[in-house]
């Protein structure tokens, strides 16, 4: 790359790092004090707890002696902040791989938590690398510099301390390497390296699910049926030792069903619109009177995307190229998973900068694809109450709708360039 490219890719990772250390200074980072506080209280308890699906209660009280016995003022403030929004300070729907992954972090909270930015900022500034390998342009620099500095599901998911910047990372490392694995001069053992890294991601956090299926279906099915015979093979025993896992961890095989139990009771993902979460079915929801996670409002915005597509990309080529394309096919698997998913808090929406940077840098450049990316980046951040402030009482309505540009841009993308793949060469061209 040339120096202009590391130029700007090291004021992309200053303006980072000046923001995670802006939020160690600030925050006291309560989704991750949630994700923490059950390794935490099951090292205390000398791993006698129960899931922590079962026994909310008992690892609650752990907690609130624990941070009644500590110097450590974040963690006092989490906890008191953490009883205000849940009973007993707890509301455990990650799931038992996450809660794993997070019992090795060290016993001190600030510690802890320091450790977690910094893995996090070290993540990124690899993907940013690989996202400037991939798209080397001023476009890819200026989405990630409002990124930053203005884009609330970036800001929001740093002041929480949530996993969706690791999302976005991960997911821009996996467009890098993924057209690498899925060539003919892939090894085997690379392709099932990746396979099970896409296993690891999806079952520490499921809202990945299906982009994790994207990922893997090409792997799995467009090779020779030995081949993916191994690969399904290798899959099949990655799954079944990160489910194990965590039995081990909670010495309980039930554990994975308690956790499928705990996330669907009912009303437990049923979020009111006014209540933080800005999901597109809660919108349908409050409009309909309907409950957020009704399989008819699904049902409903599924058959609204398929219109959209079939609008757009209504010949077997376009198709193809939504289909044979990561970057589309990624995008699409995105849109439908905020789309449909009952609850969507604002950084969520953090992941969506992965289809925006590549709609902005596919040729022609600033074209309707373009703007459409940039509508879209705009108003899940809803800047527009920058310029009213009156605006932001509307968010819950804004919000809900930047997948839409989104969705369009991606389509009218394969739509051009099947267009271009069929289009007949000029004359004297052959």
């Amino acid at each position: 790359m040339k120096r202009v490219t590391w130029a700007l890719i090291a004021i992309i990772l200053v303006c980072g790092s000046y923001s995670a250390w802006d939020k160690y200074e600030t925050s006291i980072a309560t989704d991750f004090y949630q994700m923490w506080g059950i390794g935490r209280a099951m090292k205390a308890s000398d791993h006698s707890l129960p899931t922590p699906y079962s026994a909310i209660s008992q690892y609650g009280k752990i907690l609130d002696a624990i941070s009644e016995a500590t110097p450590d003022e974040r963690l006092q403030v989490a906890n008191k902040t953490n009883h205000q929004l849940y009973d007993y300070g707890l509301e455990p729907t990650a799931t038992p791989l996450l809660f794993t992954l997070f019992a090795l972090a060290p016993q001190g909270y600030s510690q802890s938590y320091g450790m977690f930015l910094t893995c996090n900022l070290a993540l990124f500034a690899f993907s940013i690398v690989l996202l400037f390998k991939r798209f080397d342009s001023l476009s890819t620099f200026l989405v990630l510099l409002f990124a930053i500095l203005l884009y609330e599901p970036f800001r929001s998911d740093l002041n929480l301390g949530n996993l969706n910047l690791f999302q976005f990372s991960a997911v821009s490392i996996g467009l890098y390497y993924f057209e690498k694995v899925r060539s003919r001069d892939a090894s085997f053992a690379s392709r099932g390296i990746f396979l099970a890294l896409i296993a690891f991601g999806a079952l520490i956090k499921p809202n990945l699910a299906l982009i994790a299926i994207t990922f893997a279906a090409p792997l799995l099915l467009l090779n020779r049926r030995d081949e993916t015979i191994r690969l399904l093979a290798t899959f099949v025993t990655s799954v079944f030792i990160l489910l194990a896992t965590p039995c081990i961890y909670f010495k309980s095989f039930s554990v994975w069903s308690h956790w499928l139990q705990y996330i669907t009771t009912p009303g437990k993902l049923n979020f009111g619109l006014f209540s933080g979460n800005l999901s597109t079915t809660a919108v349908i929801a409050f409009v309909s009177g309907q409950p957020s996670d009704s399989i008819k409002i699904v049902a409903l915005v599924l058959c609204a995307i398929l219109g959209i597509v079939a609008m757009f990309c209504s010949t077997h080529r376009s198709l193809r190229c939504l289909l044979g394309c990561s970057d589309a096919s990624i995008a699409i698997a995105m849109i439908v998973t905020l789309a449909i998913s009952p609850l969507v808090w604002w950084h969520y929406y953090l992941i969506l900068l992965v289809p925006i940077i590549w709609l902005v840098n596919v040729r022609p450049r600033f074209s309707i694809h373009s703007a459409l990316a940039v509508l879209s980046l705009l108003l899940a951040s809803n800047i527009v109450s920058l310029f009213d402030r009156n605006l932001y009482l509307y968010n819950v309505y804004i919000v809900p709708s930047c997948w839409i540009p989104l969705l369009i841009g991606v389509l009218l993308t394969c739509r051009a360039q099947a267009q271009c793949t069929q289009s007949p060469p000029p004359p004297g061209i052959s």
